[in-house]
């Protein structure tokens, strides 16, 4: 069902060939004990679907082959069908759970064209059953394969024939006409996946040579007792052998001579007699070498495998420790970036802080400044206005001295003129002293009386009574 999904065609759409192809691989891979994929046996074929016939076929991978065709030529099948009903008991076997068909059921314009299914798509099952497959003796013969099913021990007789082909020729096994079998019944029609119970058939064989396009009818072998032995006369083989010759080979027999035949028949009598005599005593010992060098390549190889697996896990475990203390390291300095993120974010608090005190402190200090600028001015101003006040004083100082040398030259009728006064100097005890000579305080009690009676007034005292003829005293205060 999943080949048939995966090739986009209907059962009757698919050559018998193909069908032969996945019967003898189902037998193939139950033998060697692996289990069959779609991947697994695509990848020994490719598809190449002709657009105008719409049939389908499997061509076996070129140099890469691991089955032979069921038939080399198929004849009378592309016109005789047969329906298959589904009743409700039997659509499990056709639909799924969500009603849509497991495969198509009918013929399809766009089969899958693909060349060899991709070894990258497999899983790693499959890469493991693709070894054992491409490991064995190849191509296997698919009408041998199927043939096994005939018997109770299939699985041993594929080994069997496996190791025949490696050895020498086999007996061909029972041929059948076609690999695929469908049963009915009246309650429900379902395609067999199980391994097939075969028939045993003979054809009527045309002896003219002619080869029609439709095959002979098929009658059942009657049932006859069993033979006692391989001796026994009723134990025939004959019968039972058929040969599929296309034109060519049949050509090569037809023209050759009796005593050719005899010469070939007496031959291969011999080369089989001899062949059988080794086989029978003398072959035993190389077939056990053979397989022990086979079992110990097989060793060998699993030995090498697992010595390979052991070193990837060491490998991988190493990894995985340095993986740890990498995280370890990471985690620490994740850590560490933290506690620094922490730190700077805090620093940079301060810092937005800091530039604010700045900024005030900035302003209070223009504040400063332009008060301090304002008072300097002031103080500049105030230098002035005292320089100007000193000016001023002194010049009331040389005024009031000189207008006091005038008027005491008027009231007392004294002349000052070229008396050499000066203002630098000053009586002290009895004596003309410059001023750095007298003491601070030496005038101190008499300028504060004079500060006491300037601000009550001066007082003016005159003689009226005064005789005639004499000066009259005028006191100033």
């Amino acid at each position: 069902m999943e080949v048939l999904r995966v090739l986009n065609v209907a059962p009757s759409q698919l050559h018998p060939n193909s069908w032969g192809y996945m019967q003898a691989f189902a037998v193939l891979c139950r033998a060697v004990g692996i289990r069959p994929t779609v991947g697994l046996f695509l990848h020994f074929f490719r598809c190449r679907p002709v657009e105008k016939r719409g049939w389908v076929s499997l061509i076996s991978e070129p140099g890469n082959a691991l089955l032979e065709l069921y038939l080399q030529s198929y004849r009378g099948f592309k016109d005789k069908f047969f329906k298959v009903s589904i009743t409700p008991a039997g659509q499990r076997h056709f639909f799924g759970g969500d009603g849509n068909p497991k495969f198509p059921l009918y013929w399809t314009q766009d089969p899958q064209r693909f060349t060899s299914w991709p070894e990258d798509k497999m899983t790693i099952e499959e890469l493991e059953a693709l070894s054992v497959l491409t490991s064995l003796p190849r191509p296997f013969s698919s009408r041998e394969l199927i043939n096994c099913l005939e018997f109770d021990d299939a699985d041993a007789r594929v080994f069997e024939s496996s190791s025949a082909r490696t050895a020498g020729p086999q007996c061909t096994q029972p041929q059948q006409d076609a690999p695929v079998v469908v049963s009915l019944s009246t309650d429900e029609a379902t395609v067999v996946e199980q391994p097939l119970v075969r028939k045993r058939k003979v054809k009527a064989v045309d002896t003219s040579g002619a080869v029609s396009k439709k095959q002979k009818e098929v009658a059942d072998e009657p049932k006859r007792p069993i033979p006692l032995g391989v001796w026994d006369s009723s134990f025939t083989l004959g019968h039972k052998v058929e040969l599929n010759l296309d034109s060519s080979e049949k050509a090569i027999v037809e023209n050759m001579s009796e005593q050719q035949i005899a010469d070939a028949a007496l031959e291969m009598s011999t080369r089989v007699q001899m062949l059988t005599w080794h086989m029978a005593y003398a072959s035993d010992r190389g077939l056990l070498r053979a397989e022990l060098e086979k079992l110990k390549a097989q060793h060998k190889e699993i030995v090498e495998t697992y010595a390979v697996c052991e070193s990837r896990q060491k490998r991988s475990e190493q990894l995985l420790k340095e993986a740890e203390v990498l995280l370890n390291d990471a985690r620490n300095a994740g850590q560490a970036f933290k506690k620094e993120r922490d730190q700077m974010s805090s620093e940079l608090v301060e810092a937005k802080k800091a530039k604010a005190e700045l900024e005030q402190a900035k302003k209070e200090m223009a504040t400063l400044i332009k008060e301090r600028d304002g008072w300097r001015a002031e103080a500049l101003e105030s230098k002035d206005l005292v320089e100007d006040l000193k000016d001023a004083v002194m010049l009331e100082h040389t005024r009031g001295f000189r207008k006091a040398l005038r008027q005491a030259g008027h009231l007392l009728n004294v002349s000052t003129e070229g008396v050499g006064f000066d203002i630098q100097k000053d009586v002290y005890e009895g004596e003309l002293r410059a001023l750095s000579e007298i003491p601070g305080d030496a005038f101190m009690e008499e300028e504060e009386a004079e500060e006491v009676a300037a601000a009550e007034g001066p007082i003016v005292e005159t003689a009226v009574d005064a005789a005639p003829g004499t000066t009259a005293k005028i006191v100033i205060d």
